[in-house]
């Protein structure tokens, strides 16, 4: 057994402790994940399982048909301030013969640039989201497109990803006795992926540089995987663990600019942990009206990408603080849902109305682009439709209990 362990330990450290050309994971975010603080690895269910806990295939028992989401990212309290500053400057502005020019209207807007920098992106999830989990078995076909802006100084560096997913996940039924249940699962992720990505400085469009050659755009076809852990104890009380991206790589097969396609990309491995309590109304008021009965108060703790503690000295890594994740959610008459939550030491609120198949919700959170807290704080606006349907219960041979 001490053999086992070892070897284990072994053959995990590299991936633990190797440096590694990086690239953004594949992910699927919900919006109501965001407005809770992230994803919470004990706390899911349903279609984004096969995303954030394999494991909780045990208990998935939904469909999805489609989903529309968008997440505005950057100084949005800002800009608004910029604009109904810009429009009242102008509005207020003397006529310029006879004024003394001094009411800049455009002041406004060249303070968004706080110490020189600015941070802004977009999300778009969907309108490809079909998948279907049942009872330890998932598997579906996703679209994501992401940017990334960042204007520091006079540079420009922005990049954007086009993510086509293909999840396929199984949960396995370890332990089911009268009060505890413990789950384990994995996830295959085969993808493509094509990305654009430039690096410009405003003294390269004075001095005449063709710009078009410093975008790269490779096409990338490639696989991940997950492994999950969650164990349950009457369903309130439950406990996760994730290895993400045990083993994610993409090959480039080709580029705009005709490079040869040698080059690979890998998603770092991350280790995530994390617990949940759900408070059911039902549980001291065993009378309560019908309409309460379905009430709730559900709060999480998550520490994710635990191994990158062992390189937090690091200034290329981030302080392990940012990875901490706390969220509280609300739910009340079987449709509405109030969250909140903390992430990267910024906070979060979001609302979810439910009712049945047809699902929206919005959420407000924040976003460190640093590796300190508040180094470069920026915030973020997600607004989500989707459409998802309960699936049949399912009794898999592999989804049976192997202790009962």
């Amino acid at each position: 057994m001490k053999k086992s362990i070892l070897l284990f330990l072994a053959c995990l450290s590299p991936a633990l402790f190797a440096e590694e050309i990086r690239m953004p994971s594949l992910a699927f975010p919900s919006t109501a994940g965001n407005g809770l603080g992230g994803p919470h690895v004990a706390y899911t269910d349903g279609i984004y399982s096969l995303f954030v806990n394999p494991a909780a295939l045990q208990w998935s028992n939904q469909g999805s048909i489609l989903e529309l989401s968008t997440a505005l990212i950057g100084p949005l309290d800002k800009f608004m301030k910029a604009g109904t500053d810009t429009f009242g400057a102008v509005g207020n502005m003397q006529d310029s013969f006879g004024g003394d020019g001094s009411d800049n209207p455009f002041s406004s807007l060249l303070d968004i640039i706080d110490g020189g920098k600015l941070p802004l992106g977009v999300d778009l999830r969907g309108p490809l989201s079909v998948g279907y989990t049942a009872n330890g078995l998932g598997f579906g076909l996703f679209s994501r497109v992401f940017a990334d802006v960042r204007i520091i100084g006079i540079d420009v560096d922005a990049a954007a990803y086009v993510d086509l997913m293909m999840p396929f996940g199984m949960s396995f039924n370890v332990l089911k006795l009268e009060d505890h249940e413990l789950a384990a699962g994995f996830v295959l992720k085969p993808f493509v992926r094509a990305t654009g990505s430039i690096d410009v400085s405003a003294l390269d469009l004075v001095d005449d540089i063709d710009v078009m050659s410093n975008i790269a755009v490779p096409l990338m076809f490639g696989v991940g995987s997950d492994l999950g852990l969650m164990y349950r104890f009457k369903r309130d009380l439950t406990a996760g663990l994730t290895i993400g991206d045990v083993y994610t790589s993409g090959a480039k097969v080709s580029d705009i600019n005709g490079t040869s396609p040698n080059n690979t990309y890998r998603v770092p491995l991350s280790v995530n942990l994390g617990a949940a309590y759900t408070f059911r109304l039902t549980n001291v008021w065993k009378t309560a009206p019908r309409v309460l009965q379905s009430a709730y108060a559900a709060a999480m703790i998550d520490w994710s990408r635990m191994n990158n503690i062992f390189s937090w000295n690091d200034r290329i890594h981030r302080n392990p603080i940012l990875d901490l994740g706390f969220g509280l959610e609300f739910g009340f008459f079987n449709f509405l849902k109030l969250r909140a939550g903390l992430h990267d030491m910024l906070p979060s609120i979001g609302l979810g109305l439910e009712p049945k198949v047809f699902k929206f919700n919005i959420a407000m959170y924040g976003k460190e682009l640093g590796n300190e807290p508040g180094i470069n704080s920026t915030m973020a606006v997600d607004l989500s439709i989707a459409f998802r349907l309960d699936t049949k219960k399912r009794t898999w041979p592999w989804s049976k209990p192997f202790i009962k």
